[in-house]
């Protein structure tokens, strides 16, 4: 997935709505991003980003063309494929 699809897939819902990643059948918070020149490093951390935080920090980036992955705890990346949205628990979980 590009940081593009990713920003597309967020755009839609609530700017509190706490950000959480897939890793190892488990869903744990969204604590760290990582930009580099090519690729835009999700790292799983204590507390989860907002979409405000990570938009915040995305905005001034003019290359949305960055490859996402997550960073499990043996520092793999893992490709980002899709979202999951529950609007009722408030929560977006990155897969």
């Amino acid at each position: 997935m590009r940081l593009y699809n990713l920003v597309e897939f967020l755009n839609n819902i609530n700017t509190e709505t706490k950000l959480l990643l897939q890793v190892n059948d488990q869903k744990v918070p969204l604590g760290q991003v990582k930009l580099t020149a090519s690729e835009c490093l999700l790292i799983p951390g204590k507390e989860a980003f907002t979409k405000k935080k990570l938009f915040k920090l995305i905005q001034n980036i003019h290359c949305h063309t960055l490859t996402v992955w997550i960073v499990n705890d043996k520092k793999e990346k893992i490709p980002v494929y899709g979202m999951q949205i529950s609007i009722e628990k408030g929560q977006a979980t990155i897969m």
